[in-house]
């Protein structure tokens, strides 16, 4: 039998490549921020130095793979198709592209819990002029019970809007749950994932998630400015996209 000699660990080189932050302290605040690893930062100035060198020409010399890379491993990261997958700035970017996105009317209401983010409570408020409500459901235990859910829902009620993990409380909500219950009253189930996504497992099709959001800069350890959707494409024909421009063009790169 050959035995393959596997190379030592070097825990202190990946501290320093993750964790460049990490001397003299220990670093916990990734529901915050996470500190940008040296390898994206090299990245990063490596584009910026391209566009100051040749400016239109970094369309032509930086890796165009990266994105169907990124887009294939977000995939894999929520159990999705890398189709299904498209780049934000932000959460709040993702949600409200959503919100303005979903097939809800005058009329309608959206159940959301009062301990989410502002991310995932100010888009859906925003719609009231539209005459569409934000249902908001004091916490229980911290978070969203599907309890409440069936306790406010009613005939009007098209979606529910929820965190993976609530930022104010650490609370994992029960995504299954409430997704079996959205399934069942053809309901969408709309998720902010930012304290979740690389953290806690995250499956579309076994929890019944139709969108989800997620900033990149927590424990993605991407940089602020940076993040994801992603939404099932058997559901795609049924919205209405908020906003439109060139690279809504099939294939553009």
């Amino acid at each position: 039998m050959v035995t393959i000699q596997q190379p030592p660990f070097d825990l202190a080189a990946l501290r320093d490549e993750f964790l460049p932050t990490h001397r003299g302290m220990t670093y916990l605040n990734h529901a915050g921020m996470s500190p940008l690893p040296l390898r994206a930062a090299r990245a990063m100035e490596h584009a910026a130095r391209l566009m100051a060198e040749q400016g239109s020409g970094i369309y032509q010399d930086f890796n165009p793979g990266i994105k169907r890379s990124l887009r294939a491993r977000l995939a894999e990261l929520v159990n999705a198709r890398p189709d299904e997958i498209a780049f934000v700035e932000s959460t709040s970017m993702g949600i409200n592209l959503l919100a303005n996105s979903l097939p809800i009317h005058a009329g309608d209401n959206v159940i959301v819990c009062d301990v989410e983010f502002p991310s995932n409570v100010y888009p859906w408020q925003n719609l009231t002029g539209k005459g569409i409500e934000a249902r908001l459901v004091p916490a229980v235990e911290g978070g969203l019970s599907l309890e409440q859910v069936e306790a406010v829902r009613d005939g009007r009620t098209q979606a529910v809007a929820v965190s993976a993990v609530q930022f104010f409380t650490g609370r994992m909500e029960d995504l299954a749950a409430i997704g079996a219950y959205c399934r069942a009253h053809d309901l969408w189930l709309v998720v902010d994932a930012i304290q979740a996504a690389g953290v806690v497992e995250l499956d579309m099709r076994a929890m019944n998630i139709h969108v989800l959001a997620a900033g990149g800069q927590k424990a993605l350890m991407g940089p602020p400015g940076q993040g994801f959707m992603a939404i099932r494409e058997d559901l795609l024909a049924e919205l209405s996209p908020a906003f439109v421009g060139p690279v809504s063009v099939v294939d553009y790169e």
